[in-house]
């Protein structure tokens, strides 16, 4: 089998672009999670069900953060394809993308 000599490999630039969308992505389901969990807690934890709010019928806590959460991250997920995220080819031997 033959031995490859990658002390002369140069990277592709696209390779780095992609982690840092990926890792970007990341974060921001990270933050999802967090403010799901954190809202549901909140406005749910530790109240009955005679004292429990309720919007459109539904418990406080599974609207806001259901719905509520989901609306937010789902503006904050187009944000951050116009901002973040780069149109690039993915075709092996285009040289185009610059970073």
């Amino acid at each position: 089998m033959e031995k490859h000599n990658y002390a002369d490999w140069e990277e592709d630039p696209r390779f780095k672009q992609c982690n840092r969308e990926f890792i970007a992505t990341l974060i921001l389901f990270a933050f999802n999670v967090v403010l799901v969990i954190g809202l549901s807690m909140a406005l749910g934890h530790g109240v009955s069900g005679e004292d429990m709010t309720m919007v459109f019928g539904l418990p406080a806590w599974f609207f806001w953060g259901g719905f509520g959460a989901s609306g937010i991250f789902c503006i904050a997920s187009i944000i951050m394809v116009i901002f973040f995220f780069k149109d690039m080819s993915l075709d092996a031997d285009d040289d185009s993308y610059q970073e």
